[in-house]
């Protein structure tokens, strides 16, 4: 099921992050710093977090950077402890990261 794009100022990082974990939904975001504005949300979560290099590329750029990783990204959610983070690079390169409690 798809997920509709919705307004930061409508739907804030800390509830988006609450009802991802509570749904083990896999949000994807252009903010970089969300591992860091928000680490005792995630760190208190079971959610996993990929997270664009930049957000200064195209829509097409990262979709074409997900279908690359998409394997590594479903190994991932199988495998990993939750909660983590990780980056996307646009050649669909994957660093990964867990989140520690503060």
């Amino acid at each position: 099921m798809a997920l509709p794009l919705v307004d930061q100022t409508q739907f804030p990082d800390p509830s988006a992050i609450k009802l991802c974990s509570e749904n083990l939904w896999f949000p994807v975001t252009a903010d970089g710093e969300m591992e860091r504005t928000h680490k005792e949300e995630i760190a208190a979560s079971r959610v996993a977090i990929p997270a664009t290099t930049s957000n200064s590329h195209p829509i097409a750029v990262w979709a074409d950077a997900i279908k690359k990783a998409r394997k590594k990204i479903e190994r991932d959610l199988k495998k990993r402890q939750r909660p983590y983070c990780s980056r996307i690079g646009t050649q669909g390169v994957i660093t990964r990261w867990p989140i520690q409690a503060v």
